[in-house]
């Protein structure tokens, strides 16, 4: 059977496979239950992915922080990976910052962590931070979401309709794996990477989880609330591909003017997931941050 074929038959377990030589957890939140790893000791780094997810893309990013000293997480945000499919769930910005706001709770992450975004997870997590400024002690954004979208394949599938029926998933599984081919500057997902991608879409519900993510969160239009970021005193780093072809680099200039404390990283030769393609120079973007942060920390503490 094609894989188009299977855009509804297939579950959680089956996805199972995919992930067979690692060491994940779950938990049941109030919300839903969701599939992480926490590993490493020190202050605590949460990474956030995007739209499509699922905590795969953070797979060059996860040890480089655990060996820098910090209790790294990443996990599965609701409607991806292993996390569960939420029934009559909006996928707003409401539905991803309560899930954040509960893992901490459940883990014990507090009394304060560091938070990093990439694409959707640059808006979930600076909404988090607008909501609970004295619980982060840093936010690092990587291409992050909220302007317009450039591509085509993008503005294509935000325009799909949310039917759920086979024909919307067919169309839905080959537009956003387009998408994600997009997200690479040579225009092609990494080889490694594509098994993730491709079976978290065969779930049942992650097609209508990303189509209600693109059509219920601000996606396009968070410009306003990075400006409500800069009158933080919460740190902000950006890191940005310079040939992201998604949320395009000339919007990093809209970020910085909106968040005057943020400090911005160009990363050349990168597109949308500069974190995959250019790994050594956003593992050490990163950890220079945190290490701003810890500073940061430190003399909060003093004062």
């Amino acid at each position: 059977m094609s894989n188009l074929a299977m855009a509804k038959a297939i579950s959680k377990v089956q996805l199972a496979g995919q992930y067979s030589d690692r060491h994940f957890d779950e938990i049941r939140l109030p919300s839903g239950s969701t599939h992480y790893q926490v590993k490493g000791e020190g202050p605590v780094v949460i990474l956030v992915h995007g739209v499509s997810g699922p905590l795969a893309v953070w797979d060059n990013t996860f040890e480089a922080l655990v060996a820098s000293g910090y209790r790294v997480v990443r996990y599965d945000l609701f409607g991806r990976g292993f996390s569960d499919r939420l029934l009559d769930s909006s996928y707003s910005l409401a539905t991803y910052v309560k899930q954040l706001e509960e893992l901490i709770s459940a883990l014990k992450l507090g009394p304060r962590v560091r938070l990093v975004g990439s694409s959707l997870g640059g808006i979930i997590t600076t909404e988090f931070t607008l909501q609970h400024p004295d619980k982060v002690d840093g936010l690092v954004l990587i291409g992050p979401a909220g302007f317009p979208i450039k591509t085509p394949f993008a503005a294509r599938l935000r325009d799909l309709p949310v039917v759920g029926d086979f024909l919307t998933d067919l169309l839905s599984y080959k537009t956003i794996l387009k998408q994600n081919d997009h997200y690479f500057v040579n225009g092609k997902m990494p080889y490694e990477l594509q098994p993730y991608i491709a079976a978290q879409l065969l779930v049942r519900g992650t097609t209508n989880a990303i189509l209600k993510t693109m059509k219920n969160a601000p996606v396009q239009s968070f410009v306003e609330s990075y400006e409500a970021l800069g009158k933080l005193s919460v740190p902000v780093g950006v890191i940005w591909g310079r040939q992201d072809d998604t949320f395009p680099y000339e919007n990093a200039r809209i970020l910085m003017n909106a968040a005057p404390q943020a400090q911005l990283v160009t990363v050349e030769n990168a597109g949308h997931l500069p974190q995959y393609e250019r790994a050594d120079e956003v593992n050490t973007a990163l950890v220079r941050f945190e290490r701003m942060f810890d500073a940061n920390s430190s003399k909060s503490m003093t004062q």
